[in-house]
Formats: C-alpha cells, structure tokens, sequence
C-alpha cells in the first residue's frame, strides 16, 4: 500500500473521531459529485457546474482519506481484466475514471462504508486505549526500542528488513526491556524520596 497511516487498532479516540469525519466527509462529496455527472458517450463522465466544484474538494481529501482507508486495513485497488491481461486501478487516484475501468461508482463508496464500520465499531476501544496509562507507557517504550533503527535511518541506512528480522527483533526486545527497567527503577527511586 502506498498510503502509510498507524493501524485503527493503534489510535486514539481523537484520531478515531478525525478519520470518522474525514471518511464521512469525502463520501459526502463523492456521492453529491456522482449525482451531478452524467455518463458520456465515451468512457468518461460529463461534469455539471457543481461537479466541477466539488472535483477539487475531492483531490485535496483524496490521499487522506486513501491513507484513513489503509488504517482500516482495507486495500483501495481492484482488478480490471480487458483483452487477457490485469490491470490495477485505485479507487481513489482513478476516481474521476471508474467508467473505463468497468467500475461502478458505489465501489469507492462501498469501500469508505466498510472503513468506517471499522472505525465505528472500534471506538470504544479506542477510548480505553486513549485513557490506558499501561497503553502509553507500551507505546512510549516502543518508541524507545526503535530508536536504534531510527538513528541508523537517519544516517542514511535502510532499516526496514534489519527491523523486521530476528535479530532486530531481538534488538528492539532488549532496548524495550532495558527502556521499561529503568522506568521502574526510576519509579521506585522516586517513591522512596
């Protein structure tokens, strides 16, 4: 997936709340901009005066919401076979084109429904995450654990297949447990003054 956003099981109730909004706001415009579009004698759509006006509200949320889309673990492409070969298309980038895809126009909107079933149905998890000290502490040592990798990504080294590994694995381990033992001691020092 191109779009890179954290997982819905990994937000807060605020981020959960932002991307509600969000997805329910671009399937407003969607759904109003294909109520005043009709269907060319082409593959393509023939705009009316308030479906050019709502095309550059759409392009402005389109990669947002693309990357909401993605947290929700849902994937925006399909497939198109024409003449023996595949070839995919993004709901999202080729929105303006489902026509010549054979698409119709509730897939997007399909697509936006079902994230935000997911979303919806995560938010009161979301609101125990968001209020779960042990949560932010989780996240804050997880934070600490990557900081090896993110000093060496910023030294101009790849580290995305070294993290993922074994031994960057192990890595992120040691440098969690040396980060959450030295909370503790920190903690037990500073009830004992």
């Amino acid at each position: 997936m191109d779009a890179k956003l954290s997982d819905f099981k990994q937000i807060t109730i605020w981020e959960n709340r932002r991307r509600v909004k969000l997805l329910q706001e671009f399937r407003s415009l969607v759904t109003e901009y294909f109520e005043n579009v009709t269907h060319g004698r082409l593959a393509g759509y023939v705009e009316s005066d308030r479906a050019r006006e709502i095309r550059p509200e759409i392009n402005k949320l389109m990669r947002s919401t693309k990357e909401a889309v993605g947290g929700a673990r849902l994937t925006p492409y399909a497939f198109d076979v024409r003449g023996g070969r595949q070839m995919r298309f993004d709901f999202f980038s080729d929105i303006f084109r489902l026509r010549e895809y054979n698409a119709t126009e509730q897939w997007p909107v399909d697509l936006i429904d079902r994230a935000l079933g997911i979303y919806k149905d995560d938010k009161g998890r979301a609101k125990f995450r968001t209020f779960n000290p042990f949560w932010w502490a989780g996240r804050i040592f997880g934070w600490v654990a990557r900081t090896p990798f993110l000093l060496a990504s910023a030294a101009g080294f790849d580290t995305s297949k070294v993290e993922k590994s074994v031994i960057g694995r192990i890595i992120r381990l040691a440098v969690w447990v040396a980060g959450a033992a030295a909370a503790i001691v920190t903690l037990i020092t500073y009830s004992k003054s």
